[in-house]
């Protein structure tokens, strides 16, 4: 399991995300001729703590998670939904594949904001936050 699978899962895992993007949450970009709305998760940065004894089991990913829509309004409203699944949130993922593996999770919003590209869909807008991820793992490795 990776934090950014586990991502996905627990977002899609709401009732009203699902419903508003179906299984639409990509990795890193969104594909071409996608329906819209659709969710982009994409891992900014990775901070992994260590100690004077050497590295910890405890990592903070920074993920954006970009809401894609045909509006202002919808994107809005798509992003208030992570907004409202993640910012906050503690608590364990499990790992579907392997129910043995779980990982303890803590997620912060860092920033938000608005944006529009006329290159998607002949112009589509894009709510976009950053959120910190700490996590524990057992072996120290993602």
């Amino acid at each position: 399991m990776t934090i950014g699978a586990a991502l996905r899962a627990h977002l899609l895992g709401d009732v009203q995300t699902a419903a508003m993007v179906g299984g639409r949450a990509y990795p890193l970009r969104l594909p071409q001729k996608t329906a819209l709305p659709a969710i982009v998760l994409t891992r900014i940065s990775e901070t992994r703590v260590a100690h004077l004894r050497g590295a910890d089991a405890l990592a903070r990913p920074r993920y954006q998670v970009d809401c894609w829509a045909a509006t202002h309004d919808a994107a809005t409203q798509l992003g208030a939904l992570c907004r409202q699944r993640l910012n906050g949130f503690a608590g364990t993922w499990t790992d579907t594949d392997s129910p043995t593996t779980s990982v303890s999770v803590k997620i912060l919003i860092d920033g938000e904001q608005d944006l529009f590209d006329a290159d998607i869909s002949g112009g589509s807008c894009r709510h976009s936050a950053d959120y910190l991820i700490w996590h524990s793992t057992a072996d120290g490795a993602v």
